[in-house]
């Protein structure tokens, strides 16, 4: 039978403002449950609702801009305008995983001279990383899709930077 879809809920940020991930019940086979269950002692909410597998699904964040320049694995950025947000832009801090078999698709996409390039980089390599520290500086324009963390930050999946004749929001 076909995977049953649970409705969409918030994942509250800090502030005012939420990101809406949606989470999609994975299939399995053999003993695991593909339906959300009421109750279930085995797992961490005996007294309510709980899935044994589940995927989340990256959410696509505002086009925005950085505002502290990448260190380590993080950046923080501003997603978005009034109109995007409904209210001021959202400041948001972004975790980036260099891990090889698990790193974020981190793309570069350069518009110069009425040609738009897109490059791939791989920040699993130090090349690729000291890439990326190089780019994200304040006023880099951005685009993430990432998973928000219990801790507020958002892991990023994908994370595009722009180059070259900039995109408007």
């Amino acid at each position: 039978s076909a995977c049953p879809t649970l409705p969409i809920f918030s994942f509250s940020n800090t502030g005012r403002n939420s990101w809406r991930i949606a989470v999609v019940v994975a299939s399995s086979s053999g003993n695991g449950r593909k339906d959300p269950s009421w109750g279930l002692v085995e797992t961490a909410n005996p007294s309510g609702w709980s899935l044994k597998n589940a995927v989340l699904v990256p959410v696509p964040v505002p086009l925005g801009v950085v505002t502290a320049p990448f260190a380590g694995t993080t950046f923080a950025m501003t997603a978005g305008g009034v109109s995007a947000t409904n209210g001021s832009p959202l400041p948001v801090t972004v975790d980036v995983s260099a891990t090889a078999q698990s790193a974020t698709l981190v793309y570069q996409i350069d518009r110069s001279n009425g040609v738009i390039s897109i490059t791939r980089v791989d920040i699993t390599t130090a090349s690729g990383l000291a890439t990326v520290s190089a780019a994200l500086v304040a006023g880099t324009p951005v685009k993430v899709y990432g998973v928000p963390q219990p801790d507020g930050t958002l892991k990023a999946y994908v994370l595009t930077y722009f180059t070259g004749t900039l995109p408007s929001a």
